[in-house]
């Protein structure tokens, strides 16, 4: 099993969060071996939409060929 971790910061951008989530979710469904997570700082997570999202806070265990994605968000200004 491949773990794909989605780290979540505060301002992601809800399109670059589901597009590679679906992405790998519909291939968990044709029978690829992904299990997909959600981590941020905090359980809640302010989508830059104003979509609060709510994520672990603590990180699965990873191995070597596990992937971790990083959304785009814009910094404050």
């Amino acid at each position: 099993m491949t773990r794909v971790v989605f780290l979540l910061a505060p301002g992601v951008h809800i399109l670059d969060l589901a597009g590679p989530a679906q992405v790998f979710s519909t291939a968990a469904g044709l029978g690829f071996d992904y299990e997909l997570s959600y981590v941020g700082e905090q359980e809640d997570v302010l989508s830059a939409q104003g979509l609060p999202l709510r994520t672990a806070t603590t990180w699965p265990a990873l191995k070597p060929n596990d992937l971790i994605l990083v959304p785009g968000w814009r910094a404050p200004t």
